[in-house]
């Protein structure tokens, strides 16, 4: 080979050299561990009180780290571990007082189990969204729902429903990927209700399901630190109004 050929070979090898170099960050950056916890925020309902909880559990040991819509996931021997993890929580209850919670999170089914404070947790974890039920001092049972981010990311605003049936109203709103979850306790009766849903700007919108059956659709808007809106139950044809505020 001429002395030319190699010097071009040697000019070309430099340059892609050079750009892999720079699209790597100079072949000095290290992947990016996880963080050691996650946090999940939402709130809790049953026909006596609400409030907001707030988990930590050790990241690696969620089967999928991210929200829904997320692009952060891991692989690996952190998401095949299947044994119990120590897990902790705060549970602040509207006009009332804050208790800490201690427990585990099994990595095999990904179930939690919380207690303190006279309250009791179970829930199970999936695709960014842990809920479940829970009994407070009183032996009342009621639902709760968190979702991960923190508690800047995810805004809960605490409220009531009224129409042809009236209670707690609850939602956790994801600013991160526009993800609302929540929960409902109708009073008189005690019937958990799953609120899903997503915001576009300040409206929020979604549907709501009844642990004893019947579900329908809501929507509501979000001024300042307030919220409302409305509600339809399709299989009845009840209707009412939803207003709240964002959880103290």
């Amino acid at each position: 080979m001429s002395t030319m050929g190699l010097a071009v070979r040697a000019v070309v090898g430099a340059i892609l050299t050079g750009t892999v170099l720079s699209a790597c960050g100079g072949g000095s950056s290290t992947p990016t561990a996880p963080p050691a916890s996650t946090t999940l925020v939402g709130v809790v309902a049953d026909s006596t009180e609400s409030g907001v909880l707030t988990i930590t559990i050790p990241t690696a040991s969620l089967s999928v780290v991210g929200p829904v819509g997320s692009d952060v996931h891991f692989s690996g021997a952190a998401l095949s571990a299947t044994s119990p993890v120590s897990v902790s929580a705060t549970l602040a209850i509207q006009g009332g007082a804050t208790f800490s919670l201690t427990g585990t999170y099994d990595t095999g089914t990904h179930t939690l189990s919380l207690s303190g404070g006279g309250y009791s947790f179970t829930g199970t974890y999936s695709n960014g969204v842990l809920s479940g039920t829970f009994t407070n001092p009183s032996g009342v049972t009621g639902g709760f729902t968190t979702q991960s981010g923190s508690t800047s990311s995810v805004v809960a605003y605490c409220g009531t429903f009224n129409g042809a049936g009236s209670g707690y109203w609850n939602v956790a709103v994801n600013s991160t990927n526009s993800m609302v979850t929540g929960v409902a306790n109708e009073t008189s009766s005690g019937t958990m209700i799953a609120i899903t849903g997503t915001a576009s700007g300040s409206s929020l919108s979604g549907t709501f399901t009844g642990t004893q059956g019947g579900g329908g659709t809501w929507s509501a808007t979000v001024s300042g630190t307030g919220v409302s809106g409305t509600w339809h139950n399709t299989t009845s044809g009840n209707s009412g109004t939803i207003t709240g505020a964002k959880c103290s």
